[in-house]
């Protein structure tokens, strides 16, 4: 892989895809992917606003998915040097068919040739919706 900007974006939008389908298998091969991936030191903000390091993230991973399906749209990175923010929509769906839809805001620094993820913001798009309009 190339070091030219355009290569990295295209790079970094396959990572934020490939993280929503490995934080869906949850098998040993995506565990290690994301593990290698994720910064020892990640911050990382669940949707229900808890916060937990790259241990409790992994760990978190143990287990069948919450969810039946899990995927990424609208994924969007703006690169400045070697550091890149990512914002993606993440929609999910439950068994019952339940649909969710989250907003994903991943800071990327390069360090040794390769990206890792800093920091790892999600949050409910529903709850912004409701947020906004109590703005309005």
């Amino acid at each position: 892989m190339g070091h030219g900007k355009s290569d990295d974006t295209a790079h970094l939008r396959s990572i934020n895809v490939d993280m929503v389908a490995w934080e869906q298998a949850r098998d040993a091969e995506a565990i290690r992917k994301l593990d290698e991936l994720l910064s020892p030191q990640i911050v990382f903000r669940r949707a229900d606003k808890s916060v937990v390091g790259k241990k409790e993230f992994i760990d978190g991973l143990s287990g069948p998915s919450p969810f039946a399906t899990r995927e990424s749209s609208d994924v969007v990175v703006e690169l400045r040097g070697d550091r890149a923010v990512s914002t993606s929509v993440v929609t999910t769906t439950k068994e019952d068919g339940s649909v969710n839809h989250y907003r994903n805001i991943r800071w990327f620094a390069r360090g040794d040739g390769r990206w890792l993820v800093e920091y790892w913001f999600n949050d409910d798009v529903a709850d912004l919706v409701e947020l906004a309009a109590d703005w309005s």
